[in-house]
């Protein structure tokens, strides 16, 4: 099994190496985020494909650490987005690009004194935008955003991708 660890290692690191976004490109990654609104970190991962030299879609899911109010206990909230991101500026170690997409966002809560679950879901709308560092195998990225609509809350993410052909 490890001889085929190590395979899928050697065969993965080469691929970032040439820097600029391009078509047919499939980028996972993972961040952590902090909602700004909420002042809860969270945990994001995601999944990202370029389509086009400047264009590439996807989405990601956030799970936040959501801290409990008073008069509340176990609270949850996450968000799953779907993005568009288009490249201002597409180079071999530096790239900007604007982000456009639509979120669903999830909070709920259990009320202390009657133990009544409460839970609350939106809709909004993203816009943001990020800038990528590439780092020979590896591209750091942060990006803030912010939803329009919703629970309207700006999100900033610091994370990393690699790329898959």
């Amino acid at each position: 099994m490890k001889p085929l660890y190590a395979f899928l290692i050697l065969l993965v690191l080469p691929v970032s190496l040439f820097g600029q976004k391009m078509a047919g490109d499939y980028e996972p990654g993972l961040g952590v985020t902090y909602g700004l609104d909420m002042g809860d970190p969270g945990i994001t991962g995601s999944l990202y494909y370029s389509f086009a030299d400047e264009i590439r879609v996807g989405g990601d899911v956030t799970y936040f650490f959501a801290s409990a109010d008073e008069g509340t206990k176990n609270p949850k909230a996450f968000e799953l987005n779907f993005n568009a991101h288009y490249h201002l500026m597409n180079q071999e170690v530096l790239r900007f690009y604007l982000l456009a997409g639509v979120q669903f966002a999830y909070i709920g809560y259990m009320v202390e004194a009657d133990g009544q679950n409460v839970s609350e879901s939106e809709t909004g709308i993203n816009l943001g935008g990020g800038v990528e560092w590439d780092l020979d195998g590896l591209t750091l990225f942060l990006e803030p955003k912010y939803t329009l609509g919703g629970f309207d809350q700006a999100v900033i993410t610091f994370g990393a991708r690699i790329f898959l052909y």
